[in-house]
């Protein structure tokens, strides 16, 4: 790299559409008049070097590029230099960090939820869910008229557990979700009741 001869870019920002991020920049053809073109770079987080994602210089009207490659983990940051005709590439553009935590493709909720009646309380099981990503799960319940509550967090390995605090006589509706290893939440699984 040699540096000062180009200013880098400048006003990257990114969008996600469907599968791809889509980064663009201020075109500098009117401002740099020896404009060869850009290079995009990428660093996922926690890296300390950047991967330049273009094999060959993109062309100077071409101030936008789309990364289809699948990324892994919370965050990617990108930057894009500017190159002159002279072989000089410019300094990294304002880096741009992009979240991926929504890209993380969230666990199914268990299903077969079934409410058993026992001496200690309410017996809840359920069919577990085989998935790695699988941390544990959340358990609510709520009476008629009130709003759900978590009442338990067993781990991936648990498919019962009891429910000791319970009334007799009292209506009780449960649900389980799913929590993976970024400690994301699933969608409710379906709702039983039981009265105790």
């Amino acid at each position: 790299m040699i540096p000062g001869s180009i200013a880098p870019p400048v006003n990257l920002h990114t969008t996600r559409n469907e599968n791809k991020v889509v980064l663009i920049w201020n075109n500098q053809e009117e401002t740099e008049k020896n404009l060869l073109g850009y290079n995009v770079y990428r660093k996922k987080e926690n890296d300390k070097a950047w991967v330049k994602l273009n094999e060959y210089p993109l062309l100077s009207d071409n101030n936008y590029f789309e990364d289809t490659s699948r990324i892994s983990g919370l965050s990617v940051t990108y930057a894009v230099t500017a190159l002159n005709m002279a072989g000089a590439e410019s300094s990294f553009s304002r880096p741009v960090e992009l979240s991926l935590s929504e890209n993380i493709e969230l666990l199914p909720p268990p299903s077969g939820l079934y409410l058993t009646k026992v001496p200690e309380g309410i017996l809840i099981s359920w069919t577990p869910v085989v998935q790695k990503e699988l941390a544990g799960y959340n358990i609510y319940r709520y009476e008629p008229g009130n709003p759900p509550q978590k009442i338990a967090i067993p781990n991936a390995n648990t498919t019962s557990i009891k429910d000791t605090n319970v009334k007799k006589d009292t209506l009780y509706f449960y649900y389980l979700t799913s929590i993976n290893n970024q400690n994301q939440e699933s969608k409710p699984g379906d709702i039983n009741r039981i009265r105790y």
